[in-house]
């Protein structure tokens, strides 16, 4: 699944605000930039880059300045993701164990 560009630029202002950062609207690139990171990207991964992106670094924020680095975003929070489901597993895994000795 994708996302348009609105979409892109809706969530991109959304994780600013959820994450007390600054986000400046780009008229005259963004609206293209947003369009053509939706089509790329598959949409899970491009919410989680978002928020990611947004919550690692400072702001202001332009939709543009992630696209330069979006594959290297999408793999960093890709990792993270990843590296936190595989935490929770052990935790499970740790927390059964314990209940049933």
């Amino acid at each position: 699944m994708n996302l348009t560009g609105q979409e892109v630029v809706k969530y991109f202002k959304e994780s600013c605000e959820k994450h007390s950062k600054l986000f400046i609207p780009d008229i005259p690139r963004e609206d293209a930039v947003a369009e053509s990171l939706g089509k790329y990207y598959n949409a899970d991964d491009l919410i989680k880059a978002i928020d990611w992106y947004v919550r690692t670094n400072k702001g202001p924020f332009l939709v543009f300045d992630f696209a330069v680095q979006s594959r290297d975003i999408i793999e960093k929070a890709k990792y993270e993701n990843e590296a936190v489901d595989r935490f929770r597993k052990i935790v499970e895994e740790t927390k059964r164990k314990f209940v049933s000795e």
